[in-house]
């Protein structure tokens, strides 16, 4: 059964993924930071997934938690992957749950690649995580017009407003003044694949996409009834479309991995 996410947590990862990719080589000669101490337990409670105190826009954390998290979903957050992108993951990622309290430094000004890498140390020192990057060929979509004449859907205009970004709600997204690569960054979770902008559009704008949720928070029905899939959503909202093809996507082979040593 494919594992659902929140709109949240699915959003946050993909953003701090490009921004980790936007980092390239700069930290290659910088010692990256750690965890001043971290904890890892073993969690067989069957409790819901909870992951706090990562890319956040708040105040700064003084911690990192995940609670029954599959370390499948912690690799994801750590280099900013989709699930496709994970190659050779052992079977036991996917199912062996664990609890994670890690604390960061103290007085230490840090970001979100910063946030990542941390994560990615803690990865290498207590499962002996050890991958590479490769470039494969896998399905994307494109994001193109949908219309012959270009015209936009009725609810993608150019914006004169003040950049802002509404917090996601079950099958609803709004933002004001923002580029098409967001919405790219919001469609590739949801659509399980990355999505390439082919729309041609540079600029800013307002757009609002309603439609019909089946992740688990879509218990009640009030929350999307009668909106259209997510497909038919962003043709005829937008004016855009999502069409199916492959291109080459950066993914992260796992060499090896191992089961902690519990604290």
């Amino acid at each position: 059964m494919r594992r659902m996410w929140t709109l949240t947590a699915l959003l946050t990862t993909s953003i701090v993924g490009t921004s980790v990719a936007l980092l390239g080589q700069q930290q290659v000669d910088q010692k990256p930071l750690a965890f001043e101490v971290a904890s890892v337990k073993p969690n067989t409670s069957g409790d819901p997934l909870g992951i706090s105190g990562f890319g956040t826009s708040g105040p700064t954390p003084s911690q990192f938690t995940a609670k029954n998290a599959a370390l499948d979903r912690i690799i994801a957050i750590g280099f900013g992957l989709r699930d496709e992108q994970m190659i050779n993951l052992p079977g036991w990622t996917h199912t062996e749950r664990f609890d994670i309290v890690a604390k960061y430094p103290d007085g230490t000004a840090f970001n979100a690649q910063d946030e990542a890498g941390m994560l990615r140390s803690l990865l290498a020192e207590r499962f002996k995580l050890h991958t590479h990057r490769e470039t494969r060929e896998l399905p994307v979509y494109d994001l193109v017009l949908a219309r012959r004449d270009h015209r936009l859907g009725p609810s993608l205009r150019l914006s004169t407003e003040t950049s802002r970004v509404s917090p996601p709600a079950q099958g609803l997204i709004q933002a004001q003044a923002a580029p098409i690569g967001l919405l790219v960054l919001i469609l590739s979770p949801m659509v399980q694949r990355l999505v390439v902008d082919r729309t041609g559009l540079t600029g800013h704008y307002d757009f609002e996409l309603r439609w019909t949720s089946d992740g688990p928070a879509a218990s009640s029905p009030s929350a999307t009834a009668g909106n259209p899939s997510l497909f038919t959503a962003v043709e005829e909202q937008l004016g855009l479309k999502l069409e199916s093809t492959t291109g080459p996507v950066d993914v992260v082979v796992i060499d090896h991995v191992e089961r902690p040593t519990p604290d």
